[in-house]
């Protein structure tokens, strides 16, 4: 994120094809295919499984404390939280 801003201020500052931007390029161009071969692999492992287990590794909400809000209804037994009954 450093470079591409150090990249984007030396384009801004001296234009794009000028060569004292020149030796930041390769930098970059090195840091994107680190990027491009992490997110490969990552989508790899994550081909591996099918969808369906997205719903075990994703948090969900408790709902017996958390029922979601609906449009219509009395107010009081609308409450996305329960009022507790002491």
């Amino acid at each position: 994120m450093k470079l591409k801003l150090e990249v984007s201020k030396c384009w801004e500052q001296y234009g794009v094809d000028h060569p004292k931007c020149a030796h930041l390029l390769p930098k970059l161009d090195r840091g994107w295919a680190i990027d491009l071969v992490t997110k490969q692999k990552y989508e790899e492992q994550v081909s591996q499984f099918p969808a369906h287990f997205d719903a075990l590794i994703a948090p969900k909400p408790d709902k017996m404390y958390f029922k979601g809000v609906e449009p219509t209804g009395p107010y009081m037994m609308n409450r996305p939280f329960k009022i507790p009954k002491y």
